[in-house]
Protein backbone atom coordinates (compact mmCIF):
# COMPACT_ATOMS: atom_id res chain seq x y z
CA UNK A 1 0.00 0.00 0.00
CA UNK A 2 2.35 2.63 -1.05
CA UNK A 3 0.45 6.76 -0.66
CA UNK A 4 1.32 9.31 -3.10
CA UNK A 5 1.10 13.05 -1.50
CA UNK A 6 1.26 16.31 -3.74
CA UNK A 7 0.16 19.70 -3.46
CA UNK A 8 -2.11 19.62 -7.15
CA UNK A 9 -2.46 17.48 -10.38
CA UNK A 10 -0.22 17.87 -12.49
CA UNK A 11 1.73 15.80 -15.56
CA UNK A 12 4.94 14.29 -13.53
CA UNK A 13 2.27 13.46 -10.80
CA UNK A 14 0.22 10.96 -13.21
CA UNK A 15 3.34 9.47 -14.74
CA UNK A 16 4.78 9.01 -10.98
CA UNK A 17 1.50 6.93 -10.15
CA UNK A 18 1.66 5.03 -13.07
CA UNK A 19 5.46 3.86 -12.18
CA UNK A 20 4.29 3.48 -8.53
CA UNK A 21 1.42 1.25 -9.53
CA UNK A 22 4.21 -1.01 -10.62
CA UNK A 23 5.08 -1.84 -7.28
CA UNK A 24 1.62 -1.52 -5.24
CA UNK A 25 -1.79 -0.37 -4.76
CA UNK A 26 -1.50 3.84 -4.93
CA UNK A 27 -3.49 6.03 -2.91
CA UNK A 28 -2.66 9.72 -4.62
CA UNK A 29 -3.81 12.72 -2.62
CA UNK A 30 -3.59 15.92 -2.79
CA UNK A 31 -3.24 18.44 -0.25
CA UNK A 32 -4.04 21.83 -1.78
CA UNK A 33 -7.34 20.27 -2.65
CA UNK A 34 -7.81 19.68 0.71
CA UNK A 35 -7.61 16.20 0.85
CA UNK A 36 -7.18 13.83 3.73
CA UNK A 37 -5.45 10.49 3.54
CA UNK A 38 -7.23 7.65 5.21
CA UNK A 39 -5.65 6.40 8.80
CA UNK A 40 -4.42 3.27 7.43
CA UNK A 41 -1.29 1.03 7.91
CA UNK A 42 1.05 1.90 4.25
CA UNK A 43 3.93 0.25 3.37
CA UNK A 44 5.52 3.18 1.53
CA UNK A 45 5.05 7.08 1.61
CA UNK A 46 5.98 8.89 -1.16
CA UNK A 47 5.75 12.68 -1.27
CA UNK A 48 6.49 15.54 -3.56
CA UNK A 49 6.49 19.76 -3.14
CA UNK A 50 8.09 18.87 0.15
CA UNK A 51 7.51 21.95 2.07
CA UNK A 52 3.83 21.89 1.32
CA UNK A 53 3.62 18.36 1.91
CA UNK A 54 6.01 17.38 4.89
CA UNK A 55 2.95 17.80 7.59
CA UNK A 56 0.86 14.71 6.28
CA UNK A 57 3.83 12.76 5.36
CA UNK A 58 5.57 12.91 8.79
CA UNK A 59 2.33 11.46 10.16
CA UNK A 60 3.18 7.58 9.02
CA UNK A 61 5.36 5.57 10.36
CA UNK A 62 6.29 3.60 6.87
CA UNK A 63 9.27 4.28 4.91
CA UNK A 64 9.63 7.40 3.36
CA UNK A 65 11.03 8.69 -0.43
CA UNK A 66 10.46 12.63 -1.58
CA UNK A 67 10.32 13.72 -4.90
CA UNK A 68 11.47 17.25 -5.71
CA UNK A 69 9.77 19.43 -8.14
CA UNK A 70 12.51 21.84 -8.36
CA UNK A 71 10.66 24.74 -7.18
CA UNK A 72 10.81 23.30 -3.21
CA UNK A 73 14.17 23.20 -2.71
CA UNK A 74 14.88 25.87 -4.75
CA UNK A 75 12.23 28.02 -2.57
CA UNK A 76 11.00 30.20 -6.10
CA UNK A 77 7.42 29.71 -5.64
CA UNK A 78 7.71 30.11 -1.82
CA UNK A 79 9.95 31.44 0.44
CA UNK A 80 10.76 32.49 3.90
CA UNK A 81 12.10 30.74 7.33
CA UNK A 82 8.76 28.77 7.15
CA UNK A 83 9.23 27.05 4.33
CA UNK A 84 12.55 26.68 5.09
CA UNK A 85 11.82 25.37 8.21
CA UNK A 86 9.59 22.84 6.50
CA UNK A 87 12.00 21.80 3.51
CA UNK A 88 14.77 20.29 6.59
CA UNK A 89 11.64 18.91 8.26
CA UNK A 90 11.04 16.78 4.86
CA UNK A 91 14.77 16.42 4.28
CA UNK A 92 15.07 14.88 7.98
CA UNK A 93 12.14 12.23 7.36
CA UNK A 94 13.18 11.02 4.07
CA UNK A 95 15.16 7.66 2.86
CA UNK A 96 15.68 8.48 -0.13
CA UNK A 97 15.47 11.66 -2.45
CA UNK A 98 14.42 11.56 -6.32
CA UNK A 99 15.47 14.63 -8.27
CA UNK A 100 15.54 15.83 -11.53
CA UNK A 101 18.79 17.60 -12.21
CA UNK A 102 22.16 18.48 -10.76
CA UNK A 103 21.18 22.28 -9.45
CA UNK A 104 18.40 20.43 -7.25
CA UNK A 105 20.57 18.01 -5.94
CA UNK A 106 23.11 20.69 -4.55
CA UNK A 107 19.83 22.21 -2.97
CA UNK A 108 19.34 19.08 -1.42
CA UNK A 109 22.78 18.99 -0.11
CA UNK A 110 22.76 21.97 1.26
CA UNK A 111 19.90 21.02 3.53
CA UNK A 112 21.83 17.90 4.82
CA UNK A 113 20.98 15.16 3.06
CA UNK A 114 23.92 13.47 1.86
CA UNK A 115 24.62 12.38 -1.66
CA UNK A 116 24.11 8.08 -0.69
CA UNK A 117 20.67 9.04 0.23
CA UNK A 118 19.60 11.06 -3.50
CA UNK A 119 18.55 9.78 -6.66
CA UNK A 120 19.10 11.87 -9.72
CA UNK A 121 17.46 11.19 -13.06
CA UNK A 122 15.35 13.33 -15.44
CA UNK A 123 11.98 12.77 -15.15
CA UNK A 124 11.79 13.54 -18.93
CA UNK A 125 9.01 13.08 -21.59
CA UNK A 126 7.31 10.32 -23.42
CA UNK A 127 9.11 10.58 -26.86
CA UNK A 128 7.06 8.85 -28.76
CA UNK A 129 4.17 11.43 -28.11
CA UNK A 130 6.72 14.62 -29.56
CA UNK A 131 7.64 13.44 -32.95
CA UNK A 132 10.18 15.56 -35.34
CA UNK A 133 7.98 18.33 -37.01
CA UNK A 134 8.56 19.10 -40.83
CA UNK A 135 11.31 21.44 -40.72
CA UNK A 136 9.77 24.84 -40.82
CA UNK A 137 11.50 27.79 -42.83
CA UNK A 138 10.57 31.26 -41.59
CA UNK A 139 8.66 32.88 -44.52
CA UNK A 140 5.77 34.49 -42.56
CA UNK A 141 5.84 37.94 -42.46
CA UNK A 142 5.77 37.85 -38.39
CA UNK A 143 8.47 35.87 -35.99
CA UNK A 144 6.18 33.99 -34.05
CA UNK A 145 7.08 33.48 -30.32
CA UNK A 146 5.48 30.91 -28.00
CA UNK A 147 5.42 30.99 -24.62
CA UNK A 148 3.90 28.58 -21.93
CA UNK A 149 5.48 29.18 -18.53
CA UNK A 150 3.17 30.38 -15.69
CA UNK A 151 2.38 34.45 -15.04
CA UNK A 152 4.22 34.18 -11.48
CA UNK A 153 7.37 36.24 -10.80
CA UNK A 154 9.75 33.46 -11.34
CA UNK A 155 8.94 32.77 -14.60
CA UNK A 156 8.92 37.00 -15.69
CA UNK A 157 6.52 36.96 -17.85
CA UNK A 158 6.61 40.82 -17.16
CA UNK A 159 10.51 40.27 -19.04
CA UNK A 160 8.71 38.65 -21.80
CA UNK A 161 6.16 41.05 -22.54
CA UNK A 162 9.10 44.42 -22.00
CA UNK A 163 10.51 42.71 -25.58
CA UNK A 164 6.99 42.96 -27.10
CA UNK A 165 7.13 46.07 -26.43
CA UNK A 166 10.78 46.73 -27.46
CA UNK A 167 10.19 44.86 -30.99
CA UNK A 168 7.18 46.89 -31.31
CA UNK A 169 8.86 50.40 -30.99
CA UNK A 170 11.40 48.84 -33.56
CA UNK A 171 9.33 47.77 -35.95
CA UNK A 172 10.19 44.15 -36.12
CA UNK A 173 7.16 42.08 -37.29
CA UNK A 174 6.50 39.08 -34.38
CA UNK A 175 3.26 37.43 -33.25
CA UNK A 176 3.47 36.45 -29.04
CA UNK A 177 1.41 33.93 -28.19
CA UNK A 178 1.35 33.15 -24.11
CA UNK A 179 -0.27 30.98 -22.65
CA UNK A 180 -1.00 29.36 -18.95
CA UNK A 181 -2.59 31.49 -16.08
CA UNK A 182 -1.03 32.91 -12.44
CA UNK A 183 -1.64 35.48 -10.41
CA UNK A 184 0.25 38.33 -12.43
CA UNK A 185 -1.47 37.32 -15.85
CA UNK A 186 -4.68 40.07 -15.33
CA UNK A 187 -2.76 42.98 -14.37
CA UNK A 188 -0.07 42.48 -17.09
CA UNK A 189 -2.39 42.37 -19.34
CA UNK A 190 -3.96 45.02 -18.10
CA UNK A 191 -1.13 47.41 -18.10
CA UNK A 192 0.32 46.01 -21.83
CA UNK A 193 -3.36 46.39 -22.92
CA UNK A 194 -2.00 48.36 -26.25
CA UNK A 195 0.00 44.86 -27.43
CA UNK A 196 -2.96 42.44 -27.33
CA UNK A 197 -5.10 44.73 -28.56
CA UNK A 198 -3.43 45.48 -31.75
CA UNK A 199 -2.38 41.79 -32.25
CA UNK A 200 1.03 41.74 -31.17
CA UNK A 201 0.34 39.54 -28.28
CA UNK A 202 -2.05 37.19 -28.02
CA UNK A 203 -3.43 34.65 -24.72
CA UNK A 204 -5.13 31.36 -24.60
CA UNK A 205 -5.49 30.84 -21.05
CA UNK A 206 -5.07 26.83 -19.87
CA UNK A 207 -4.18 24.85 -22.92
CA UNK A 208 -4.60 20.78 -23.08
CA UNK A 209 -1.40 19.04 -24.55
CA UNK A 210 -3.01 18.78 -28.03
CA UNK A 211 -3.15 22.32 -27.78
CA UNK A 212 0.06 22.84 -26.20
CA UNK A 213 1.92 20.88 -29.40
CA UNK A 214 0.19 22.02 -31.95
CA UNK A 215 1.50 25.86 -30.39
CA UNK A 216 4.91 24.59 -30.28
CA UNK A 217 4.89 23.50 -34.02
CA UNK A 218 3.31 26.52 -35.22
CA UNK A 219 5.95 28.49 -33.52
CA UNK A 220 9.09 29.63 -34.56
CA UNK A 221 10.86 30.18 -31.03
CA UNK A 222 9.77 28.96 -28.26
CA UNK A 223 10.82 31.61 -25.37
CA UNK A 224 11.38 30.54 -21.82
CA UNK A 225 12.92 33.51 -19.09
CA UNK A 226 12.36 31.61 -15.78
CA UNK A 227 14.41 32.76 -12.84
CA UNK A 228 15.49 29.24 -12.35
CA UNK A 229 14.16 25.34 -13.48
CA UNK A 230 15.20 21.77 -12.91
CA UNK A 231 14.78 19.53 -16.08
CA UNK A 232 12.21 22.26 -17.41
CA UNK A 233 9.30 19.71 -19.50
CA UNK A 234 8.04 22.60 -21.39
CA UNK A 235 11.57 22.78 -22.53
CA UNK A 236 11.95 19.26 -22.98
CA UNK A 237 8.89 19.08 -25.22
CA UNK A 238 9.96 21.99 -27.32
CA UNK A 239 13.30 20.40 -28.14
CA UNK A 240 11.75 16.82 -28.73
CA UNK A 241 9.63 18.61 -31.25
CA UNK A 242 12.23 20.42 -32.92
CA UNK A 243 11.21 24.22 -32.38
CA UNK A 244 14.07 26.30 -31.50
CA UNK A 245 14.83 27.65 -28.30
CA UNK A 246 15.42 30.33 -26.29
CA UNK A 247 15.89 30.10 -23.03
CA UNK A 248 17.72 31.66 -19.33
CA UNK A 249 21.34 31.07 -19.16
CA UNK A 250 21.12 28.87 -15.94
CA UNK A 251 22.85 25.43 -14.80
CA UNK A 252 19.73 23.58 -15.28
CA UNK A 253 18.80 24.85 -18.79
CA UNK A 254 22.52 24.33 -19.47
CA UNK A 255 22.35 20.81 -18.83
CA UNK A 256 20.21 20.16 -22.23
CA UNK A 257 21.30 23.53 -24.36
CA UNK A 258 24.32 23.98 -25.70
CA UNK A 259 24.73 27.63 -26.59
CA UNK A 260 23.83 27.83 -30.46
CA UNK A 261 24.29 24.33 -30.72
CA UNK A 262 20.84 22.27 -29.56
CA UNK A 263 19.58 25.86 -29.04
CA UNK A 264 20.09 29.56 -27.54
CA UNK A 265 20.50 30.76 -24.09
CA UNK A 266 19.74 33.97 -22.20
CA UNK A 267 21.92 35.90 -20.19
CA UNK A 268 20.31 39.60 -20.07
CA UNK A 269 17.48 41.14 -17.51
CA UNK A 270 15.70 43.59 -19.79
CA UNK A 271 13.25 43.45 -22.36
CA UNK A 272 15.45 45.52 -24.84
CA UNK A 273 18.19 42.82 -24.47
CA UNK A 274 15.78 39.98 -24.81
CA UNK A 275 14.21 41.56 -28.07
CA UNK A 276 17.61 42.19 -29.35
CA UNK A 277 18.67 38.59 -28.99
CA UNK A 278 15.23 37.54 -30.82
CA UNK A 279 16.34 39.98 -33.63
CA UNK A 280 19.77 38.26 -33.43
CA UNK A 281 17.93 34.76 -34.15
CA UNK A 282 18.59 33.65 -38.34
CA UNK A 283 16.30 31.03 -38.84
CA UNK A 284 16.68 30.88 -42.40
CA UNK A 285 20.74 29.32 -41.65
CA UNK A 286 20.63 26.21 -42.50
CA UNK A 287 22.31 25.34 -38.69
CA UNK A 288 19.03 25.86 -37.19
CA UNK A 289 18.21 22.41 -38.49
CA UNK A 290 20.80 21.01 -37.57
CA UNK A 291 19.97 22.31 -33.91
CA UNK A 292 16.86 20.91 -34.25
CA UNK A 293 18.13 17.89 -34.72
CA UNK A 294 20.93 17.43 -32.16
CA UNK A 295 18.39 18.78 -29.49
CA UNK A 296 15.88 16.21 -30.15
CA UNK A 297 18.52 13.77 -30.03
CA UNK A 298 19.72 15.04 -26.61
CA UNK A 299 16.07 14.03 -25.47
CA UNK A 300 15.81 11.06 -26.67
CA UNK A 301 19.15 9.76 -24.87
CA UNK A 302 18.60 11.39 -21.50
CA UNK A 303 15.44 12.22 -20.98
CA UNK A 304 13.12 9.78 -22.42
CA UNK A 305 10.57 8.66 -19.80
CA UNK A 306 10.12 5.18 -21.13
CA UNK A 307 13.63 4.75 -19.84
CA UNK A 308 14.02 6.48 -16.86
CA UNK A 309 11.03 5.69 -15.11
Amino acid sequence: EILFLDSSPGPHHERFVDLLASLGNVHSIYVDLHQVPIRMSYDLIFFADLDVTVDHAIMFPAPKVGLSWAWDLQQTLRSGFNVREKLVKAVNSLDFLIVDSYVVEEEARKYGLSSDRIIRVPYGIQIEDYPLRKHKIQKEEKLRIYSNRRWEEMYRPQLVLEMAQELTRSGFPFELVMSNDGSLRKQLIESHAELFLNGSCSWLGRVDWHQNITELENADIYLSVAKSDGSSLSLLEAMAIGTPTLVTNNNANKQWIEDKLTGHLFSGNSGLELARTIQGIDLNNPSCFEMSISARSKVLDEANWSINK
